[in-house]
């Protein structure tokens, strides 16, 4: 079209014609099954979203054109309308920018309301060789403010605009603006655990290099201390090892936590020896039941070949919490039994002490990440035992009962063969 004259902005907005203009009857149908389409879009492929919508919109308003436009800057630092998404005839222009001050998109939000214009280009001459007729444009709005535009463009004399389409558009924008914020707050919030990751990750390097030397340091103290008949300050160099131990679980517990949200939990898988681990894990946490006058009973049945395909680091590491955890609830005295049952399908490991038991309202929400412990705590410790259990296949459970001691159960695919 050849624009010989820019007239002025009101001579090519015609939004009043809307109102006078016949509206056709909805169709009803088509209508729902593009919504039905955009929902579905959402759930499978959020970010093919704007190229459904503006495929939708151009189909149901039978317009030559349809898009979207968010606002954006360009290379100067200027807002611009940048047309992430087109349908029609101007589709080979997706990508393009107009500016914000200068064009119809900018105008509708302006003034914050649909506006119709009539051969926009005599006004908006960056327009000019789109051959537009009418063009309809719609506020993008998300809950934070505006996002951009939704838009349909005329390109033939025949095509009016009236009300039905300002309403078609309304429902399909509505539903692609919230898609849309959800994206930016899915952006946002990965960007701020990658963030997280990165500190956690830095921090805990650190720590553990302190801890390493506090536990070692203490050690020697406590031997010192013995050797020296120095009961006093020995018991202080144990409470220092017992504090930086627990800050030392702390700190892995918080590194896992953070893998396995972000799905880099992995498992370095063998054949192991399920009694034998076990053995191993009993005696890892001899030192903590001694002082406690807490005895570990192994049965002679632990000592059967029993095989699973697991990470031996892992699972060692899901005993130690278990084990752990029966120690300190367990009363002087008491006794933590562990046992071995080999099934044709699978491995069961059970923990059980002499404790308390566990309150029956917070049995449910037990093994759920930040759930309250028996005592306090982090409630990351069985959150992550379960994360591991179930990335190995298996699965974790408890029987409680009050006044009776608790049994944790671990059970395990057998490896075949």
């Amino acid at each position: 079209m050849d624009v010989t004259r820019v007239v002025d902005l009101e001579e090519v907005i015609i939004t009043d014609a809307l109102a006078r203009r016949p509206t056709r009857d909805p169709d009803h149908r088509a209508e729902s099954a593009a919504l039905r389409e955009l929902a579905r879009a959402t759930a499978r492929d959020p970010g093919a979203v704007p190229e459904i919508l503006v495929r939708l919109a151009r189909q149901l308003c039978q317009a030559g054109t349809a898009g979207l436009s968010l606002l954006d800057r360009d290379e100067r630092g200027e807002e611009v309308f940048r047309w992430v998404a087109l349908a029609g005839a101007l589709a080979h222009a997706v990508g393009g920018t107009v500016p914000r001050g200068f064009s119809p998109c900018g105008t509708c939000l302006d003034r914050g309301s649909p506006q119709l214009y009539a051969r926009p280009a005599r006004h908006f001459t960056d327009l000019a060789p789109a051959d537009i007729v009418e063009g309809l444009v719609l506020p993008f709005v998300g809950e934070q403010g505006p996002l951009g535009t939704i838009w349909v463009v005329a390109h033939d004399e025949g095509r009016r605009f009236d009300a039905e389409d300002v309403r078609l558009l309304t429902s399909l924008g509505d539903v692609a603006a919230a898609v849309h914020e959800r994206g930016r707050v899915q952006e946002r919030a990965e960007a701020a655990l990658a963030v997280r990751d990165r500190f956690l990750s830095i921090v805990s390097h650190d720590l553990r290099n302190l801890l390493s030397v506090v536990l070692m340091n203490s050690v020697m103290l406590v031997r010192h201390a013995a050797g020296a008949g120095q009961p006093e300050v020995m018991r202080w160099a144990e409470r220092t090892r017992a504090a930086s131990d627990q800050m030392s679980r702390l700190v892995h517990a918080l590194l896992d936590s953070a893998a396995i949200e972000a799905g880099r939990l992995e498992l370095a898988r063998e054949r192991v020896d399920a009694a034998a681990l076990l053995r191993e894990a009993a005696a890892g946490v001899e030192p903590l039941a001694a002082p406690r006058r807490v005895a570990l009973l192994v049965p002679p049945a632990a000592g059967a070949d029993v095989v699973v395909d697991a990470d031996p680091g892992r699972l060692r590491q899901v005993l130690d919490n278990l084990l752990t955890n029966a120690i300190k609830h367990s009363p002087p005295g008491g006794t933590v039994t562990l046992d071995l049952a080999g099934r044709p399908e699978e491995v069961v490991v059970s923990v059980r002490d002499e404790g308390p038991g566990i309150d029956p309202e917070q049995v449910p929400r037990l093994f759920e990440r930040f759930a309250p412990g028996r005592q306090g705590g982090h409630g990351l410790g069985l959150w992550i035992c379960r994360e591991l259990v179930e990335a190995h296949g298996g699965r974790i459970g408890v029987e409680t009962l009050a006044g009776a001691g608790s049994t944790f159960h671990v059970a395990l695919p057998r490896r075949a063969g």
